[in-house]
Parts: structure tokens; C-alpha cells; sequence
């Protein structure tokens, strides 16, 4: 009778870690998903963008989202967007701005200081020659003097695209 009662221990033992304590690693993994710190293989796998401004990798582009999120921060209004669509076609040379204004107000939406973007951009801006960030320069002015004349905050973005451009102030 010992004997029966060991056997039925065991098969006892047997059945509650074949159904239960077997899949205890796995459970943790499926419950929480690929997204838990537990499982790592996320951590190296391509990250999407999540902000178009990290897209933007061409100065004209650039330049022109600059000059919305400077515009905008006093007032972005149409004499602004008329002066800006002027510049990207006359000076950038870009013969449809429209697309180019729409995607360049989408990223500058997305920015809360255009001093973030004047630091960001710096990189793309060397490459152009010294004529064309005096024109960037020239455009920023332009901008900023609408409606009255720059802000304070304006000013201060201008005096820093000046230092980072290697341009003359106006």
C-alpha cells in the first residue's frame, strides 16, 4: 500500500510540473510581449521616427521650416506665408512651394522653440556656401520683421543663426 501511495505522489508530481511549472518561463514572455525589459531583442531593431523634423536632411527644406517656427512664434499669418512661399521660389529657387510649405509647417508644428531647430539644422546649413547662408540669414530677417518687428525671442534666434551661419548681422 506504501508502495501505491509513492507511485501516485509521483505521477502527482509529475502531472502539476508537466502542465504547470514546464511553461513558467515562457508565461512572463507572453503576457508582457515583445516591449518588456525581460525579452531584449526589441532594443536592436531599427527605431521608426516618430518627428518629421528628424526626417529633413536637405537645407532648403530646412531652411524653410526655420522660418515658419520663427514666423510662428510671434504670429504666423498669411502676409508671413505669402513672404515665405516668395522666398522659397525666388531665392531657394523651388518652382512649386506648396508642397515643400505644407511638409515644412507639419515639422514646425512639432517644435516649440525655432533655436531647437536653428541647433539641429547647423549641420545641414554648412555644407551650403557662404552666399547661400548669407540668403538664409537674409530670409530670417525678412520674417521676423513682419508685423512690427522681431520679439525678443526673435532677436535672440536671429543673433544665434548669425554666430552658427558665420554671417554678417544686418
Amino acid at each position: 500500500m506504501p508502495f501505491y501511495t509513492a507511485l501516485i505522489a509521483l505521477l502527482g508530481a509529475y502531472l502539476y510540473w508537466y502542465f504547470f511549472l514546464r511553461q513558467t518561463p515562457e508565461k512572463p514572455r507572453r503576457m508582457s510581449g515583445p516591449q518588456s525589459d525581460n525579452d531584449a531583442s526589441h532594443r536592436n531593431a531599427p527605431q521608426q521616427s516618430a518627428s518629421p523634423v528628424a526626417l529633413i536632411n536637405d537645407p532648403v527644406t530646412a531652411t524653410t521650416t526655420f522660418l515658419i517656427a520663427l514666423a510662428a512664434e510671434d504670429k504666423l499669418d498669411a502676409a508671413a506665408e505669402s513672404q515665405i512661399k516668395d522666398d522659397i521660389s525666388t531665392v531657394m529657387g523651388v518652382a512649386k512651394p506648396d508642397d515643400l510649405y505644407v511638409f515644412a509647417r507639419h515639422a514646425a508644428e512639432q517644435v516649440t522653440d525655432p533655436s531647437n531647430l536653428m541647433i539641429r539644422f547647423a549641420r545641414l546649413w554648412v555644407d551650403v556656401g557662404v552666399k547661400e547662408r548669407q540668403d538664409v540669414y537674409d530670409m530670417a530677417v525678412r520674417v521676423a520683421a513682419l508685423n512690427g518687428g522681431p520679439t525678443d525671442m526673435q532677436a535672440v534666434c536671429l543673433k544665434q543663426l548669425a554666430l552658427r551661419l558665420s554671417v554678417q548681422e544686418n
